[in-house]
């Protein structure tokens, strides 16, 4: 019974981003948690979200990343808070989509701030 109220849960992104924090970015591990395989996740991803899950994943971790630098103290406490084992990981995925690292979009920001 859970495991059909998880499948019909996949047909909105409201649901669709609440398990992605939960998951932390994994999309094997949010097939897991919605008891399905990965396959039948990619299936529901491309009818919901026109994209595969890891696509999507990393899009909203890297949004969620954005989100996190504002508000919390070090680069490696958002990185720990978004799933990565490593710091230098995360900043590695934010400057390649980002275009800049965590350390210069902090100061943007903070800079933006003051004006």
């Amino acid at each position: 019974m859970k495991k059909s109220n998880k499948r019909l849960s996949l047909k909105n992104k409201r649901s669709w981003l609440r398990l992605a924090h939960e998951a932390k970015y994994s999309s094997a591990t949010m097939a897991a948690l919605c008891g399905i395989t990965v396959r039948q996740l990619e299936r529901h991803a491309q009818d919901v979200l026109g994209c595969t899950p890891q696509q999507w994943l990393d899009e909203q971790r890297m949004v969620r990343a954005q989100s996190l630098l504002r508000e919390l103290d070090t680069i490696k406490e958002v990185a720990f808070k978004l799933g990565y084992v490593q710091a230098s990981h995360f900043s590695r995925h934010f400057k390649e989509h980002a275009g800049m690292t965590p350390s210069q979009y902090i100061k943007l920001h903070q800079r933006m701030e003051l004006l």
